[in-house]
């Protein structure tokens, strides 16, 4: 298990899971892929490897409460908050820049 800062990061891209919506779909925002792999795993226990559309996915990726043993219907509430709200937008903005190697406040060098 990895932390990032006081979060378990559990899907290996420097993340923490309570701010990491994107289940490895590809793209830089929040998609109804994101949305079908959840509700895929809702229920499952987060110590097992049976999780999103592929039933192979590290379920732990999934609690993004980090309370109780199970994907709770408690995680999707919060992945349909945050791809609904602006500070969801902004959020995955920042999440996207780290995944491109970005830094705020760095603009492109020519």
């Amino acid at each position: 298990m990895t932390f990032v800062s006081g979060q378990r990061e559990d899907d290996g891209d420097g993340i923490g899971n309570m701010c990491d919506f994107k289940y490895g779909t590809g793209g830089l925002l929040i998609a109804p892929l994101d949305v079908s792999h959840m509700r895929a795993s809702v229920f499952s226990l987060l110590s097992l490897n049976t999780c999103g559309l592929s039933s192979a996915a590290n379920c732990a990726q999934f609690d993004h409460d980090e309370a109780g043993a199970l994907v709770a219907p408690q995680d999707v509430s919060l992945l349909r908050r945050r791809s609904s709200s602006s500070t969801g937008r902004a959020a995955q903005a920042v999440a996207a820049l780290r995944r491109l190697g970005g830094r705020w406040g760095q603009g492109p060098r020519f």
